[in-house]
């Protein structure tokens, strides 16, 4: 069962924070003014009945009953194979391989999506490759090659699939990097957490160009985490954890278009938002909400659809994210559970909302 609400789950009780990131300094909340603010949709919603699925509504809570929306739960708590101590990201290599990154355990695991069972191992520590030590952020190029965002290192690592070293890149460019998208142009993104900026390379691992400073101004950046293209490929959606709130850029010149979210555990706020990941088809934009323990999805003007928080399967600091938009399938990098999980999300995404 899906709850889609703005009541919070409480927290995992455990030290939580130290899962975060990963990533760089201290959590501080910083207040941010927005260029542009997309205010959250009315809590009324519309809804449909399907053998699969039905709703009921109020002005605070929607729930959809059914049993199919957990598909699969990747790994447990430990070290070694097919285990996790601190999943960061999740990617799908295809319709049936998710690959999923752990910073704790220095590894990269290919898993069957069909079994659950762990298919290959990218690299861990026994098995390690060019130095390659603090996996985090994914993703897949065109030509199906796997890049990982190593935090320690300082750089990208590109590599095949069945753990062929093909080249790292950014060394010279990149002070932390956290996570990594690569758009069908070919060009990838980083976010460098670290240097409060967007490092953008080419295809070949060439430097492009940087934006974004760090500072409490609008145009400014302060903690970002995750980074996902637009279905046109022309902006680049940032999730920013200190502030509480995303950010999307044009891509070419770095200048903010407009930002959505806030701090607070209602619809459309946040308390710490990590991964993210767009369906290109509906243009909606997936938001892991990492304090308030959920994924929330918004349109591609980041208006507020609908809250995902798995009732009999709870995320407990949800970190990066990937859909798949052949499948309908939202896979989650869960880092308090020490899992990956991958939800059903067709018949969530068929119920409509007006204000």
């Amino acid at each position: 069962m899906f709850l889609l609400t703005s009541q919070r789950i409480p927290k995992l009780k455990s030290n939580l924070s130290q899962r975060i990131t990963d990533s760089s300094s201290s959590t501080t909340n910083l207040n941010y003014s927005s260029v542009q603010e997309s205010p959250a949709l009315s809590k009324k919603f519309i809804t449909k009945s399907s053998a699969s699925s039905s709703a009921i509504v109020d002005d605070e809570t929607l729930t959809v009953s059914a049993t199919s929306f957990l598909v699969k739960k990747f790994g447990e708590n430990g070290k070694g194979i097919g285990k996790f101590s601190n999943p960061q990201d999740v990617c799908f290599y295809d319709n049936e391989t998710l690959i999923v990154s752990d910073s704790i355990n220095q590894s990269v695991q290919l898993f069957d999506i069909l079994s659950g069972n762990v298919k290959s191992i990218l690299f861990d520590k026994k098995k390690p490759i060019r130095d390659l030590r603090r996996p985090i952020g994914l993703s897949i190029t065109p030509q199906k090659h796997i890049l990982v965002a190593d935090y320690d290192q300082r750089c990208i690592g590109e590599l095949h699939s069945d753990s062929r070293f093909i080249r790292k890149f950014g060394e010279q460019h990149l002070v932390g990097p956290k996570g990594v998208t690569c758009s069908i142009s070919d060009m990838i993104a980083v976010v460098d957490n670290k240097a409060n900026s967007i490092c953008l390379f080419h295809s070949d691992g060439k430097f492009s160009h940087r934006f974004g400073s760090p500072g409490a101004q609008k145009h400014q950046i302060a903690g970002p985490h995750y980074a996902a293209f637009d279905s046109k490929n022309n902006n680049i959606i940032v999730s920013y954890f200190h502030n509480s709130s995303i950010k999307i850029f044009d891509i070419a010149s770095g200048q903010l278009l407009f930002t959505f979210g806030s701090n607070g555990n209602r619809h459309g706020e946040f308390q710490g938002p990590t991964g993210l990941t767009v369906d290109n088809e509906k243009d909606m934009i997936f938001v892991s909400d990492w304090g308030n323990n959920r994924v929330q999805v918004f349109d591609k003007n980041g208006l507020f659809i609908r809250i995902l928080q798995p009732k009999d399967e709870p995320l407990y600091g949800p970190q990066g994210l990937d859909f798949n938009s052949s499948s309908q399938m939202l896979a989650v990098a869960d880092s308090g559970t020490h899992t990956a999980k991958l939800f059903s999300v067709k018949d969530l995404l068929a119920t409509e909302t007006s204000e």
